[in-house]
């Protein structure tokens, strides 16, 4: 089973990929550069993992290819910037939310 720091490392780097292939993209047609580019994440220890100097005998049950995002935080190519759980507007499709959070996240989607 993933620990929730594994788990979001990898939705860290598949979402990270996608990003990047839109910047790559955007970059070549248009001559615009992007980076760095802001990737929000509510997990501290995904966080931690891949700003910090984690020992590599900690992450070594964690594929290379999931390490990536450390890379490019290092080369200032990502940003990864903590975002508090009520701010967090992917909630709303992952997890059932109070009524009052819901409701404010929902106005919030529907505004912009």
């Amino acid at each position: 089973m993933l620990s929730s720091r594994e788990a979001e490392n990898i939705a860290i780097c598949e979402a990270a990929r996608a990003i990047l292939f839109v910047a790559r993209l955007t970059e070549q047609i248009f001559g615009i550069k992007l980076y760095p580019i802001t990737v929000y994440e509510d997990n501290n220890a995904a966080i931690s993992c891949n700003i910090n100097k984690t020992s590599k005998s900690r992450l070594k049950h964690v594929e290379l290819k999931y390490l990536k995002v450390k890379e490019y935080v290092e080369n200032k190519i990502l940003d990864l910037v903590k975002v508090g759980t009520k701010s967090q507007l992917a909630d709303n499709l992952t997890k059932g939310l109070p009524n009052d959070q819901f409701l404010v996240q929902r106005k919030i989607l529907m505004t912009e």
